[in-house]
């Protein structure tokens, strides 16, 4: 009778010694190891022994390996890597697209993919759940039930929407004994190799779960990790070699590892954590290793009665019940993978009652929070060691991404002063030591999340506001020096980047940028209401939102070289503005309304030079958002008159008799030589920004652009313009403009 071996394993990582330890040499774990008796097989040779429960075809972990098909004695050959076929070719589908992506963009055939979660968050369901859809597409699943029986498997599938008409590929094998599922497995690879009926029938394995399995290879107790270990590396053998991806269910501890050793990690190519949301029905599926993809990308999915489905709004997620404007709360863009997700960091300081001060974290890395506060304490001079600290990411989220550490630091010093961070305020930037604030990776793409979110300002290093400002839209032009950036809520894209959908452009002209002044109160056409003209709504959005999708619609040779918008108007609206101009294709900026038109048109062009940053040559066009119906092509005319001439305004025939009245004496004009002036009117950048810095400085104040322009001695053209482009001014001109618009 062969002789047993006494050995000793970390159940944390699976570190193995030959006398016990206290602490684990290789993970530091403290009183981890267990004693396992090994027991070698009889008539069997050092070493791991092959799977093959007949040994017909010794394929092994470790032992001889063998090909399908290939001859008992062969020795392996080393083949040229020139010679082998890429895995990226061979990819089978995945649905939900979720999934597909934290897989990267499928499942690689021949693939090992560890999946563990919390008992009940819902493992077995997202397996079955791809399960099902895997044998509709054609491709058999074999279910290796080691937790479950085959009842109780069928009762699920039914839920998900099981139909045996449908699903024939769907197979089960209820079976926890290694040698007796290799064989089974073993079978169906010859069978394929021989042309049977299932030939060239893509198929995975699903093994729900590796604890439950064990083999007479290794005497020791299932969930063992010397069993886990052997199973584990005997599928992923098995999986290679016949090109059958194969999934493994596993436990996690009570520390929210990956049960059994960490060597099982590292032979697997894809590690994924199935999380839940605080006892919600959102699930997220995260990848924390990926031979074939990228790390860290998130899945959110909801648990429905019919199984899991995609999160629409998913960016949105974590910021669902908020408040509103509260001390302690700041507003993050961070990064998962490919994915960009808003979320609110909620902090509460307070005075410590009893001894030592309490650090309370959720969400985040306590650690982390506690060097924050240090710096807080140390850089800025706020007094926090005497104080209670708790910190949380609302929705149960989880954040890793540097980006946040600013937003952790305002949420802790908005709730010691108790004073909120301004709404529509988004928070980014990683914080140094020494308390510098640098930038993010991937901007764009997180202020792009955020604009679309309603997000109109941003607070971000001085460098990366800058950066952002030559390459996004920002919200209100302002710039905060001392937080270290400035900017704003960002639409989309570079300026001048390439339409998107949109009509074509005369390549004739210079870039031309659209400033929609819309800060008037607008109350003589709010009909009685508090809505003031321009942001009220219509069949087609708010009547701003008409005006801009005129000139953003223009028929095909009629349309200048649109490249940007600017807005001006109330701070209150800037983010109901942002929300229904969020799918705008055009980059976008706010700012804030004056005390008069002067005033907001000036603010307008600050916040497009910090935005767009219009080189000399470039032509910006001046719009009143109470115009809804000017034409592409008046746009287009007044373009190529302001590049001829540096300015043009368009202007229709009076039909009325105008008098000059001055001291009770009328004189009367010739009307054949009035012409009533409209807008847009477009002038060349250096011009306009010239006149409105000298009106900015003398505070002069006038109803028309092209009047500040002449007053500077310019002289602008005049364009013919549109009987039909008329103002909204009154609720009888509002109704007239809802019948043609549908209210």
């Amino acid at each position: 009778m062969a002789k047993s071996t006494t050995r000793f394993f970390c159940t944390d990582c699976g570190h193995e010694e030959l006398r016990w330890l206290g602490q684990c040499p290789a993970c530091q774990a403290w009183n981890t190891f267990t004693e396992m008796k090994i027991a070698p097989a009889a008539g069997a040779s050092k070493g791991a022994r092959g799977y093959s429960a007949t040994g017909k075809r010794p394929v092994g972990f470790g032992g001889e390996a063998r090909g399908p098909g290939a001859p008992a004695g062969a020795a392996p050959r080393p083949v040229p890597l020139s010679q082998v076929q890429s895995a990226a070719s061979r990819r089978l589908p995945v649905e939900p697209a979720e999934v597909a992506r934290v897989l990267g963009g499928g499942l690689v055939e021949g693939s090992v993919v560890l999946l563990g979660g919390e008992p009940g968050v819902g493992k077995s369901t997202l397996l079955t759940g791809l399960a099902l859809w895997w044998v509709r597409q054609g491709i058999r699943v074999v279910y290796l039930a080691g937790e479950e029986s085959p009842s109780q498997i069928r009762m699920r599938a039914e839920r998900l929407g099981f139909r045996p008409d449908r699903e024939p590929g769907f197979l089960i094998l209820p079976e926890v004994h290694l040698e007796t599922i290799l064989a089974a497995l073993d079978e169906s690879v010859l069978a394929e190799a021989g042309g049977g009926h299932d030939a060239g029938v893509p198929t995975v394995i699903i093994a729900d779960s590796i604890q439950t399995l064990h083999s007479d290879q290794v005497d020791a107790y299932p969930g063992s990790p010397t069993q886990i270990r052997y199973c584990g590396g005997v599928l992923a053998d098995f999986a290679r070699r016949t090109g059958w991806p194969v999934f493994l269910v596993g436990h996690v501890t009570k520390t929210g590892d990956l049960a059994g050793p960490k060597l099982l990690e590292h032979m697997v190519d894809t590690v994924l954590y199935f999380e839940g949301s605080g006892g919600g029905a959102i699930r997220m599926v995260r990848a924390v290793k990926n031979r074939f993809g990228t790390t860290g990308e998130l899945a959110v999915l909801e648990m429905r009665g019919e199984g899991l489905v995609p999160v629409d709004q998913a960016g949105l997620m974590f910021l669902s019940g908020r408040r509103g404007v509260e001390p302690g709360a700041a507003v993050c863009a961070v990064k998962n993978g490919s994915r960009t997700f808003l979320v609110e960091v909620q902090a509460l300081v307070s005075p410590a009652r009893y001894g030592t001060p309490q650090r309370v974290v959720q969400g985040i890395d306590s650690k982390r929070v506690a060097l924050l506060a240090a710096i807080l304490e140390k850089r800025a001079g706020m007094d926090l060691a005497g104080c209670d600290i708790f910190v949380k990411v609302a929705g149960g989220g989880r954040v890793d991404d540097p980006g946040a550490d600013l937003a952790v630091i305002a949420a802790l010093a908005s709730s010691l002063r108790e004073k909120p961070v301004p709404e529509g305020t988004l928070v980014l930037g990683e914080v140094g030591l020494t308390g510098e604030v640098r930038g993010v990776s991937e901007l764009e793409a997180r202020l792009r999340e955020a604009a679309g979110h309603g997000f109109t300002r941003v607070v971000l290093a001085a460098a990366a506001g800058r950066q952002a400002a030559r390459h996004q839209g920002a919200g209100d032009g302002s710039r905060d020096q001392r937080g270290g950036g400035g900017g704003a809520g960002a639409r989309t894209a570079r300026p001048g980047a390439p339409r998107e959908g949109g009509h074509a452009v005369s390549p004739d002209l210079p870039p031309l940028h659209l400033l929609v002044v819309a800060g008037g109160r607008g109350l003589r056409a709010a009909g009685g209401g508090e809505i003031p003209k321009q942001f009220r709504p219509t069949g087609r959005g708010m009547l701003l939102r008409v005006a801009i999708d005129t000139f953003a619609a223009g028929e095909s040779g009629t349309a200048a070289p649109l490249v940007s918008v600017t807005i001006t108007a109330p701070a209150a609206w800037h983010r109901q503005v942002a929300v229904d101009l969020r799918d705008l294709a055009l980059p976008l900026a706010l700012a804030d309304a004056g005390e008069t038109r002067t005033a907001s048109t000036w603010n307008g062009l600050l916040a497009l030079e910090a935005a767009f940053g219009p080189a000399a040559g470039d032509l910006v066009a001046i719009h009143d958002a109470a115009r809804p119906f000017a034409s592409a092509a008046l746009l287009a005319r007044l373009a190529a008159g302001a590049a001829a001439r540096g300015g043009a305004v368009p202007g229709v025939p009076v039909h009325d008799t105008i008098v000059h009245s001055e001291q009770g004496r009328a004189r009367y004009l010739a009307r054949e030589t009035l012409l009533a002036v409209q807008t847009p009117q477009v002038f060349r950048w250096e011009q306009l920004r010239e006149a409105h810095a000298w009106a900015a400085a003398s505070h002069a104040s006038f109803t028309d652009d092209g009047g500040l322009l002449a007053a500077r001695g310019h002289d602008p053209a005049v364009v013919e313009g549109e009987i039909g482009n008329w103002k909204i001014t009154t609720e009888g001109d509002w109704r007239r403009a809802a019948d043609l618009l549908g209210e």
